[in-house]
């Protein structure tokens, strides 16, 4: 699966529920980063499905925590 990094122009302001709300679907999954680079961002899907995500590195890999709750 193929996903667009974007990183926002919205300054130094973090990620707000008025720009949460604001997420569109787009023709492909893409990410939008929280402003201060801590590797938290969210996920929006070609549905619209929104989740959350924490990027960091491991053992000079790359990772994506899903920080959706279990599903019952």
């Amino acid at each position: 699966m193929h996903y667009s990094v974007h990183y926002s122009s919205r300054g130094n302001a973090m990620l707000t529920v008025k720009q949460l709300d604001n997420l569109k679907p787009k023709g492909s999954p893409y990410r939008e980063w929280d402003s201060d680079r801590s590797g938290f961002g969210v996920q929006v899907s070609k549905a619209g499905a929104v989740s959350f995500f924490q990027h960091y590195t491991f053992e000079g890999k790359r990772r994506f925590l899903n920080l959706e709750p279990p599903r019952v």
